[in-house]
């Protein structure tokens, strides 16, 4: 049996390596984003990001805001797990994670957003108890109760 491990990461560079890492999961290019930098460093400043590792692998992450004390509303940003260990629960507890330390952190509820092509992903949402409750032009908006 592999061990897993869910590690908080706060180092700038590691956390770019980690995103690097599992971009090609993405249907849309994180790091080609522009504002990438400042993604980083946002997360690194205000944000949380949890880093899956199976032995000494990192398979997946969650970056998430914990922080809003006013709404008491989480955000997830991005939650990805690299295509050769999806559907194996990795993805699931990454999440349950979050809810925990969103929880912890006096949150009531949590939020995120899904491009409307990425069916997989909203699926998998669902499947974790979020509801659709807005939408654009090429994203659902979604939101949970913790």
């Amino acid at each position: 049996m592999n061990a897993t491990s869910i590690v908080k990461v706060s180092d700038i560079n590691v956390i770019k390596g980690i995103m690097k890492l599992c971009d090609h999961a993405y249907t849309e290019s994180v790091v080609a984003l522009p504002d990438f930098e400042d993604l980083c460093r946002k997360i690194c400043d205000v944000g949380v990001f949890f880093a899956m590792k199976l032995e000494s692998d990192v398979i997946g992450y969650i970056a998430f805001y914990a922080n809003d004390v006013v709404s008491k509303e989480a955000y997830i940003s991005l939650l990805c797990i690299r295509p050769e260990y999806q559907g194996l629960g990795f993805g699931k507890a990454l999440i349950n994670r979050c809810f925990e330390e969103s929880l912890d952190c006096g949150m009531k509820s949590i939020r995120l957003a899904v491009l409307k092509r990425d069916v997989y992903q909203q699926k998998f949402y669902i499947r974790q108890g979020f509801s659709i409750n807005n939408e654009s032009d090429d994203r659902y908006y979604l939101s949970k109760a913790l």
